[in-house]
């Protein structure tokens, strides 16, 4: 977790829109060499909600084919909740035609072992959840928007779901809930070292379990597991003050499903 005044905002962009700011930039981590684009839809009477979401195709999430914010998104900025996603490495503007990041880079080496490349190299899925970390950090230190109560909320969607667990872990409580899509993830079902989560280490303590007990305190929902969780999870949580909800018969985190839940736990009426 970052601390207060380590990580950095450029604004590129901002433009007043009908009762709420839009804004792009990016976020650096300048002791690291780290920068990720990122957008923000702050409203005019910012109630303290800020709502993060990290999707597979980065900060496009918020926007449909128009280039316009998902009718769903704005419903929650007019309710008074800041909302923003980042492109994290390999994702958005990150991608090129030379590299989609479908699979991780490989080093100048012919001897195709973790040990050479990971052992000086952090992985991708490291370095995603990195990136989830500098956002989450700048977020719970800004003081640049005052509000009287903050309260911040994370969405994992799709194969993010994993990434902003092992976050989390790190996060000392700055994140109030989470809604992540697991889809039944475990690291120890990677079998490829080009893997985009190919993590070492990962499956060693727990696996994905693990990470999600060290989340506490923040409160979870799970979308896509298998079967029950081991019960230490809850009872990480659970002497926390938290919660772990495990609602594997509910629908994955698509776009309209990710509003409706928000909404609900905003207290945003549907229109």
């Amino acid at each position: 977790m970052p601390a207060a005044g380590e990580v950095t905002w450029e604004a590129t962009f901002k433009e007043r829109r009908d009762g709420y700011l839009e804004f792009a930039g990016r976020l650096s981590r300048p002791d690291r060499g780290e920068t990720i684009p990122g957008s923000f839809l702050l409203p005019d009477d910012w109630s303290g909600e800020v709502v993060l979401w990290f999707a597979p195709q980065g900060k496009s999430v918020l926007y449909g084919a128009d280039g316009r914010p998902l009718p769903g998104v704005l419903q929650l900025v007019r309710s008074g909740a800041a909302v923003g996603s980042f492109d994290l490495f390999g994702q958005g503007e990150f991608v090129t035609a030379e590299d989609d990041f479908r699979t991780t880079r490989r080093v100048a080496n012919p001897r195709e072992a973790a040990a050479y490349t990971f052992g000086y190299n952090p992985s991708l899925a490291a370095q995603r959840a990195h990136d989830v970390l500098s956002a989450i950090g700048y977020v719970h230190h800004d003081r640049q928007h005052p509000a009287a109560e903050r309260r911040l909320r994370v969405v994992g969607s799709g194969a993010c779901g994993p990434i902003v667990a092992l976050a989390l872990s790190q996060a000392n409580g700055a994140v109030h809930e989470a809604w992540l899509d697991t889809d039944g993830f475990r690291f120890a079902d990677v079998d490829d070292l080009h893997d985009p989560m190919f993590l070492p280490g990962g499956a060693r303590y727990l696996d994905l379990p693990g990470f999600l007990a060290l989340a506490a305190p923040t409160r979870l929902h799970l979308r896509g597991e298998a079967g029950e969780l081991p019960e230490f999870v809850a009872r990480i949580h659970g002497a926390s003050g938290s919660s772990v909800a495990n609602e594997r018969d509910l629908p994955a985190l698509a776009p309209e499903v990710v509003v409706e839940v928000l909404q609900d736990a905003i207290g945003t009426p549907s229109r």
